[in-house]
């Protein structure tokens, strides 16, 4: 979901739902054109402020996800008799630190 918070507002306000797919930010682009010529006569002061997931934990997640189905699809292979490819090598470091 996309929301508008601004503190001259009674609440938050909802702009409109964002698929998981699609990046929040081709949502907002047009609201924020259409704000900036409104006011651009009288405003040249504009704020915005992104509030999304954390990127490395997001993908740190992703890499583990990919990682176990990596196994899984090996012991698939193993169980037919066929040998997998082997292992990259890349340890997922999900308790590194940045």
């Amino acid at each position: 979901k996309l929301w508008e918070l601004d503190g001259l507002q009674q609440g938050p306000i909802l702009l409109g739902d964002v698929e998981a797919s699609e990046p929040w930010w081709r949502k907002v682009v047009p609201i924020l054109q259409e704000r900036i010529q409104r006011y651009s006569a009288t405003e040249i002061r504009f704020n915005l402020l992104a509030v999304c997931r954390n990127k490395r934990e997001h993908c740190l997640s992703e890499m583990g996800r990919l990682r176990q189905r990596s196994n899984m699809l090996r012991a698939a292979l193993l169980s037919h008799g066929i040998d997998p490819p082997e292992d990259d090598g890349m340890d997922i470091g999900e308790s590194e630190e940045a």
